[in-house]
């Protein structure tokens, strides 16, 4: 009762209850709306999900793809439970939350860490360097079984998670710092995969002289998903106005919306590179989908000319060529 000595009646039903009724609304519903949007997200990509899980090998990162995919979900339903139930055992509750926010973040970070060593499979440095920081990430989220706790309000059996700001702060930077990198590599590799065009039609020559036309950049930052990127960061940076502002509601559900779009990203990219779809790193390139080896995407030119051809590799994956900028077909 200490802690409650200016509360003129801490046992009152309501006594819990956010001075501003507002705050709680819009939290609330911000809440269940990103766990339908992940539930709708899920429905409609089930053709695809049975297409990667059955019918093909079940290898590591599938198994890391289908927790980026249920993880989420867990993680908003147990989110959405503790706010909204009266539960008993608060500390049972609040450790399964961070369970799957830990869940989420690793198997969504592994995604992207496959992505990154394929892409840079000729630098083992920089695969390693990728590994280590995927590590930290990790390291980061497990810290949330420090960050975030529970209280339990005795008369109405409320649980109340708590965040300790120094830590969230952390955490925060600790995944701006990995997603940075995620999306500055990706869209390095986007703007040097173009070895087989003209001199003068190359980017980074076109930027050495300021030529660079409003589509052509366009299409290169924000191509294979890098549009995403570009919403995460702008959700963190909202995120960083409230923090500043102090308006805790908009705030943290900026937060959900960020752990979701993230995990998003990272499925859509894998399921699209293991089902063998056509990508901006795949032109002009020899572009095998299987992830199941940490330098499956091998970059290389292609010289089979005219238009992109298939065919499916002994693994059971889908190999795209693709010629040349500027190599005819023979007919």
């Amino acid at each position: 009762m200490a802690l409650n000595y200016t509360m003129p009646n801490p046992l009152a039903p309501e006594a819990w209850v956010f001075s501003n009724p507002m705050t709680l609304t819009i939290y609330l519903a911000g809440a269940f709306g990103i766990l339908s949007v992940l539930i709708w997200d899920i429905f409609s990509s089930l053709p695809e999900d049975f297409a990667l899980i059955f019918r093909r090998r079940f290898s590591v990162p599938t198994f890391f793809y289908c927790l980026a995919r249920v993880s989420p979900v867990f993680f908003m339903s147990v989110h959405n439970i503790i706010l909204t139930q009266r539960l008993a055992n608060c500390d049972a509750w609040v450790t399964s939350l961070n369970v799957f926010y830990t869940s989420t973040h690793t198997a969504s970070g592994m995604l992207f860490l496959l992505r990154l060593r394929a892409v840079y499979a000729e630098v083992p440095t920089l695969k390693w360097a990728f590994t280590g920081l995927w590590v930290i990430h990790v390291a980061s989220c497990i810290l949330s079984f420090v960050a975030i706790h529970g209280i339990r309000i005795a008369p109405v059996n409320q649980c109340i998670p708590i965040i300790l700001k120094p830590y969230w702060i952390i955490m925060f930077f600790i995944q701006v710092v990995y997603e940075l990198t995620v999306c500055v590599a990706v869209t390095y590799k986007l703007c040097a995969n173009t070895a087989a065009e003209p001199e003068h039609l190359r980017f980074w020559w076109l930027l050495r002289r300021r030529e660079i036309p409003m589509s052509r950049l366009k299409s290169r930052f924000l191509a294979d998903s890098q549009a995403y990127f570009v919403c995460v960061f702008l959700i963190k940076s909202i995120i960083i106005i409230a923090l500043l502002v102090g308006d805790n509601a908009f705030q943290l559900t900026c937060g959900l919306l960020d752990k979701v779009l993230i995990s998003l990203i990272a499925t859509k990219i894998h399921r699209r590179l293991k089902l063998g779809q056509r990508g901006p790193l795949a032109g002009n390139t020899t572009f095998t989908a299987d992830m199941g080896n940490l330098t499956a995407l091998n970059f290389r030119t292609s010289t089979i000319g005219g238009q992109p051809s298939s065919q499916e590799l002994s693994n059971g994956s889908a190999r795209y060529d693709y010629p040349p900028q500027g190599t005819q077909s023979k007919e």
